[in-house]
């Protein structure tokens, strides 16, 4: 697990997130968590089953978005509930091993309908990177 958080930001119909951590990977999985703790209430979850994702972005900011609607995807529709994951960048490309609860949309007390392009950005610098999502609900 990388170093860094996620926060929730004033936004007036939709839900808005910060994310940081010291790399892009770990904005990744920030994002994930912010997405997990927002549908499912911030219940713990046990890493009882892996999967594998693959995702290809137009660009950085791009990947986020198809990322977290891979993971809303995976949540919503098949009740996988990732609470780990390992992920590899390439390009714009991106590989992850997630590792989490399965059959478990009875643990989903709120629906995401997507994360969205609206007031997008991801910035990665030596030191952080830092991001800004808004998720449609």
């Amino acid at each position: 697990m990388t170093d860094g958080g996620y926060r929730a930001l004033e936004h007036t119909a939709d839900l808005a997130f910060e994310l940081w951590a010291t790399t892009e990977e770990g904005v990744l999985e920030q994002g994930m968590h912010a997405v997990l703790h927002t549908l499912t209430a911030g219940a713990e979850l046990k890493p009882e089953a892996s999967r594998e994702v693959e995702v290809q972005g137009l660009d950085s900011e791009d990947r986020l978005v198809r990322w977290l609607n891979e993971i809303i995807f995976l949540c919503l529709v098949e009740g996988f509930l990732p609470c780990d994951t390992e992920i590899v960048l390439d390009g714009t490309d991106l590989r992850a091993k997630l590792r989490g609860e399965v059959e478990a949309h009875e643990r989903i007390v709120t629906e995401i309908k997507s994360a969205t392009y609206h007031g997008l950005f991801l910035h990665v610098s030596e030191a952080e990177a830092r991001a800004q999502i808004v998720l449609d609900v």
